[in-house]
């Protein structure tokens, strides 16, 4: 078990847009691990346009979920955005993950689609 206080995050960009596909892929892994690659954690894909991006997929790894990870894993992917001149943040959630994006600053921005919920955040 991966524990929060213990935990430093380290993202790495897998894929960069540049190659055609227009989405940057970036994996997370914990560092402080004694291996040299460190634990992967969870995976993002964002779809950048200018200052603002949209948030593709978010997923960080079934069995290390409710750790405080995912929270510390999308900490680090709007710090390296901001750092790319992304000034704000697109996604499309489901119901039951609306609390989790809610609770670090993203709000609805369309409430119409009883499945897909779209939220935002500025940086």
């Amino acid at each position: 078990m991966i524990m929060k206080s213990q935990m430093d995050i380290r993202i790495e960009n897998g894929t960069n847009g540049s190659n055609g596909s227009g989405i940057d892929a970036y994996r997370f892994y914990s560092d402080g691990s004694d291996d040299k690659d460190g634990t992967m954690l969870g995976y993002a894909q964002v779809m950048k346009n200018g200052i603002s991006c949209t948030l593709d997929y978010f997923q960080v790894e079934e069995g290390l979920r409710g750790q405080g990870i995912g929270r510390a894993c999308l900490m680090q992917l709007e710090g390296r955005l901001l750092s790319e001149g992304v000034q704000v943040i697109n996604l499309t959630s489901y119901p039951w993950t609306v609390p989790f994006y809610y609770k670090y600053g993203y709000r609805l921005t369309d409430g119409r689609d009883p499945v897909e919920k779209q939220m935002a955040k500025i940086l």
